[in-house]
This record gives structure tokens, C-alpha cells and sequence, in this order.
């Protein structure tokens, strides 16, 4: 699977969906939001996460082709019209530039975060996941530590409750995707 568009998810896919297993638990449909060529959402699927994926990116070169995985297109929840019991989401990281980060991976590249710039993709997130989300069901991001905090979009959750946060700092050896990151659980609430 080619990296370039990856966005971090190859060097955290196994950690964040065994937290994920152990916090959550199985989960029957789950989407992956900014999935890239979809990292965590395939390996949720091969390892019994969930019985069905979908992976959403509004870049159609970096979604995977070929795979059990049904594939949309979309900015956001643009283009989805489906509900799910977890929706999983590695958005960009920074508001302001991109950044490069030199790191090993297998293709030899370096990894790119794009922006988001004045944080329009989480704000669409937080206002909107929970109108896709089936009652009772979680919104899971991944996100940069140094860049934002699970309650900074407080304001805009729209049904949706912190259930919890958690970091990576446990993992040896850490790498920069567990070095700089924090996972963020979010449940649909009724009101």
C-alpha cells in the first residue's frame, strides 16, 4: 500500500485499534474520515474490529483501490449519506502550515501533513459527526498534541460527550506518529 498519502497512519494503525478494542470494543460499521489509503480503517477490518469499512478522502489518488473496503469521496461528510456505529478520523493536524516530518517509512518518502487551515475540517467534524453517527455510537480523532486539545473545539460539539482522551507515551520504541499524538473518544448523546 503506498504511503505518500498516509498521513501517519501505518506507524499507529496497530496501537490505536488495540486501545480501541479494549476501550470501545467491536464495532459492526465504521467509517474512516481522512482516510488516505486507509491504514486504520483496513486493519480495523483485518484484525475483526468491524465487519464493514468505508473510507472517505476528498483525494480520490489516495483512497485504495481493490480492497473489501467501499470508497468515497467526499470533504468532509460532504458526500456520505450513511450512518455508523464509529466514525475514526486522522485529520490534519496544524491551522496554519504544512509541515514535513523526516521519518523512515517504506516507500523511503517523507510523510506530509497538510493544514487545516483555521481548523475548517474540525470544526465540519465536530458540528456534523453526529448527524452520521447511529444512536449510541463514537467519533474517534487522532490528533497532534502540540497542535490542539480534545475539549478546544468544545464550543461546536453538536450531540456529542468526551468520553475520554488517552496518549501513546507507554509505547516503546515510540515513533513520531506515538511521540506527538493523543486519541480523543467522543459518544452521541440525545440532545
Amino acid at each position: 500500500m503506498d504511503n505518500e498519502f498516509g498521513g501517519g497512519g501505518e506507524l499507529i494503525k496497530h496501537f490505536l485499534v488495540d486501545e480501541l478494542s479494549e476501550r470501545v470494543g467491536k464495532q459492526e460499521k465504521v467509517l474512516e474520515l481522512c482516510a488516505g489509503p486507509g491504514f486504520i480503517g483496513l486493519h480495523m477490518l483485518e484484525t475483526g474490529f468491524c465487519e464493514e469499512i468505508h473510507l472517505s478522502d476528498f483525494n480520490v489518488r489516495a483512497l485504495p483501490k481493490g480492497t473489501k473496503a467501499k470508497t468515497i469521496v467526499s470533504d468532509g461528510f460532504k458526500n456520505i449519506s450513511e450512518k455508523y456505529d464509529l466514525i475514526v478520523c486522522n485529520p490534519p493536524w496544524f491551522d496554519h502550515k504544512t509541515y514535513f516530518f523526516e521519518i523512515e517509512n517504506p516507500t523511503g518518502r517523507s510523510l506530509l501533513l497538510f493544514t487545516d487551515e483555521k481548523w475548517r475540517l474540525h470544526k465540519h467534524i465536530f458540528i456534523t459527526a453526529s448527524e452520521y453517527l447511529n444512536e449510541g455510537g463514537y467519533l474517534v480523532l487522532n490528533d497532534c498534541k502540540f497542535s490542539t486539545h480534545p475539549e478546544n473545539f468544545g464550543n461546536l460539539w453538536k450531540n456529542l460527550e468526551l468520553i475520554e482522551s488517552f496518549n501513546y507515551s507507554n509505547i516503546t520504541p515510540p515513533n513520531i506518529m506515538t511521540s506527538i499524538s493523543y486519541t480523543a473518544i467522543y459518544r452521541k448523546t440525545n440532545g
